[in-house]
């Protein structure tokens, strides 16, 4: 059997890990094309659906999204395993679909298909790793910060924050990820260059073609039944877990590191999941899209009984110190630094070493809005099918959909409102759920916000994002673009 490398970006760079894939995409089996392996393409009750609905289709997208990932002769990416069960080691389906790095290529190169493998490993690294993952801490020298280490602003704003440092004084790292369907209408369009995005955003009706919602539009190639879906990204936020953290509690990948030097770690790393995002596009949900947003539930609080660590003390969260630490929760805005309520944290300078573990500041975060009720009900719905496995320990923290008729909210997608006097006036289909969401992992310091009402501003190249409000797209992939 021959392998080949699989490159994934995470957060500071790209995850390699052996994965096979072969091309063209065979014929999808006759059976196993249903069950909790496959991803549902919309919400169930379309017309009518319900917040209980949507947090369904929040769970029902993470169990798929988190199935083993199939590997070895025939596979391709994005592929469920339905020989094995939720929970096996190995990669999940969502760590084998496209990184940007891989498609959003210097001087707008066509990135190659869907299955092709990315570069192997650098020479450098130890022979290992081959069949570890590989995380290159990536410099983005246009603005002299390392972007895959920071969290973003405020919505509407262009600066970018400090990255976040856990209680072991190690940084969290983020990778974005994406599926077929989306893969397919950028390489349809040419997306992936600059140039091409600005023929439709500067000419004509002055916006892009519709992005897919089923992932059977007839502008895409016909996609395997486990990929018929619309647009899909994923955001995954990492820490490295140390001997005193209780590893089974996480889902888990091994990883080398390699600096912006190209010097790669003699060891490896391993990497604890700590937060996932997840976005989609759907029939359903084409004014507003489709939120959900999953932390490990040890993040910022334990609850219950704390259980005991190796080291025979009990488990204290990963960012703060528990309500019995110095500087316990909560905090206000969410977060301190050093002790102190302060500014926005500044973003590390690109293509400097990261600063000693005892230079680094001392972060404490805690929850600045409260999971709501219908989100941690789901949890207890969802319990049995995650039981015996390592996504026990992960949770829901919200979602952010289309107005529900179970729901109150008078939060809007920016944009679509008016305010006259006290009241609001919506366009028809623009209202949403509930006015704020956000991940404790990669909202930390604007925890104030939601990621409808930052994504409200994404735009392709050459439009200007929630200014047009009739062409938003509520995704800022297409930024990577470059250009001939």
């Amino acid at each position: 059997m021959r392998f080949k490398y699989l490159f994934i970006i995470i957060g500071i760079g790209i995850v390699v890990g052996v994965v096979q894939y072969c091309s063209p995409v065979p014929p999808p089996p006759p059976v196993a094309d249903n069950g909790p392996w496959i991803m549902p393409g919309d919400v169930k009750n379309t017309t009518k659906a319900t917040q209980v609905d949507y947090n369904d289709f929040a769970y029902q997208s993470f169990i798929a999204l988190n199935w083993p990932a199939k590997q070895g002769e025939g596979s391709n990416r994005g592929e469920p395993d339905t020989t094995k069960k939720l929970g096996a080691q190995g990669p999940v389906v969502w760590m084998t679909y496209k990184r940007p790095s891989e498609v959003f290529l210097e001087n707008a190169k066509t990135p190659n298909g869907w299955n092709a493998p990315p570069p192997p490993p650098p020479s450098n690294c130890p022979p290992e790793a081959a069949k570890a993952t590989i995380f290159y801490r990536a410099a983005k020298a246009s603005d002299n910060t390392i972007d895959e280490l920071t969290q973003a602003g405020f919505p509407g704003g262009d600066e970018l924050v400090g990255a976040l440092v856990d209680q072991n004084q190690e940084y969290v790292w983020y990778e974005l990820a994406f599926n077929q369907s989306w893969f397919e209408y950028i390489l349809k369009y040419q997306f992936y260059n600059a140039k091409e995005q600005e023929k439709y955003t500067t000419k004509g009706e002055g916006k892009i073609p519709d992005l897919p919602k089923t992932g059977k539009e007839s502008d895409l190639p016909k996609l395997p039944f486990y990929a018929q879906q619309g647009v899909v990204e994923i955001k995954a936020s990492w820490r490295i877990l140390k001997d005193n953290d209780i590893k089974e509690r996480y889902y888990r990948t091994q990883g080398y590191i390699v600096d912006p030097q190209g010097n790669c770690d003699p060891k490896p790393k391993d990497m604890g999941l700590v937060g996932l995002h997840i976005l989609r596009l759907t029939t359903t949900t084409p004014n507003t899209w489709f939120w959900a947003t999953f932390e490990q539930v040890d993040n910022v609080e334990i609850k219950g009984t704390p259980p005991t660590q190796s080291n025979g003390q009990s488990l204290t969260p990963s960012f703060n110190p528990g309500p019995d630490g110095t500087k316990p929760p909560p905090y206000l805005g969410g977060y301190i630094i050093n002790g102190k309520m302060t500014e926005l944290p500044k973003p590390l300078p690109a293509d400097e070493p990261l600063p000693p573990i005892n230079e680094r500041p001392k972060v404490n975060v805690s929850r600045l809005h409260n999971i709501p009720e219908n989100a941690t009900t789901a949890d207890a719905k969802y319990r049995d099918k995650l039981k015996d496995t390592v996504w026990q320990y992960y949770h829901l923290v919200g979602t952010q959909t289309p107005i529900t008729s179970d729901v109150s909210s008078k939060c809007w997608v920016a944009g679509h409102h008016t305010e006259e006097d006290e009241n609001m006036v919506d366009k028809p289909g623009y209202k949403i759920n509930a006015c704020n969401l956000a991940n404790t992992t990669m909202e930390t310091y604007v925890q104030g916000t939601s990621c409808v009402e930052c994504h409200a501003y994404a735009a392709p190249i050459g439009d200007q994002g929630a200014k047009y409000p009739t062409n938003q797209i509520f995704t800022f992939m297409l930024l990577n673009a470059k250009r001939p």
